[in-house]
């Protein structure tokens, strides 16, 4: 078993293409839960057992983040509120 994280890479993401003022609020709450909560998840969860101070978090945006692309309008969200 590992006991400590020197690196988190937080990569995963979750896209689902259509138009925003037909979208179900359960899929916009999908959405963000998998790209924005789980992001923050993860990040309490292993800095719980960072390794030393030299440890990082890598959170992966999107280009999405500064582009507007059409019908993805919570992924673009999600993926904006972990950009600089």
């Amino acid at each position: 078993m590992f006991c400590k994280v020197d690196i988190l890479i937080n990569c995963a993401a979750k896209i689902k293409r259509m138009p925003t003022l037909t979208m179900p609020e359960e899929e916009w709450a999908d959405i963000l839960d998998t790209n924005l909560t789980g992001t923050l998840r993860a990040c309490q969860s292993s800095a719980s057992h960072a390794g030393t101070a030299a440890g990082r978090i890598v959170n992966i945006a999107s280009l999405n983040s500064f582009v507007a692309l059409t019908e993805v309008a919570a992924y673009a969200a999600s993926k904006a509120a972990l950009s600089p």
